[in-house]
């Protein structure tokens, strides 16, 4: 038997299926991002009230997404609360007004590559991937290549 879910719970479950509405509608008008993905609890569907929203976002323009944060409009240009490097990946974490806290890790396409996979993409894969935007395939070919590995 599940326990009941906080109305916080609820609030933070529309508010990221609103945010992941405007990413798809934003990323379609952004060519330079190559591949848009939401990882972790939200996309395994297994949230718990203290979940980060974690987006991941490629791009050939990797210098600009991580050096400038007027990309942030999409979620509301809220504060970035915290800058992170992750081996290839450059975190920017925001904190949204109902204190819902959104962490885009950003890399290059490369991050993608299926011909090594290193342990961290590997773990992020497999804590669950929901592809966003993929018009190369880059995600779906990374996720099959990590699938199969096992």
């Amino acid at each position: 038997m599940h326990a009941p879910r906080s109305s916080e719970h609820h609030k933070h479950e529309r508010e990221v299926r609103r945010l992941t509405e405007r990413l798809i509608s934003w990323v379609s008008t952004r060519p330079e991002i190559r591949a848009l993905a939401m990882v972790g609890s939200w996309a395994r569907q297994k949230p718990t009230e203290d979940s980060d929203f974690d987006i991941v976002l490629l791009t050939g323009e990797h210098e600009r997404f991580t050096t400038s944060d007027d990309w942030l409009e999409v979620p509301g240009n809220p504060p970035v609360v915290r800058r992170g490097q992750f081996g290839d990946i450059t975190e920017r974490r925001v904190e949204l007004p109902s204190g819902l806290q959104v962490e885009f890790g950003i890399g290059r396409p490369g991050w993608a590559a299926t011909n090594s996979v290193d342990a961290g993409t590997k773990r992020v894969v497999q804590d669950g991937c929901r592809i966003l935007h993929d018009p190369d395939g880059l995600l779906a070919r990374l996720k099959s290549a990590v699938d199969s590995a096992g």
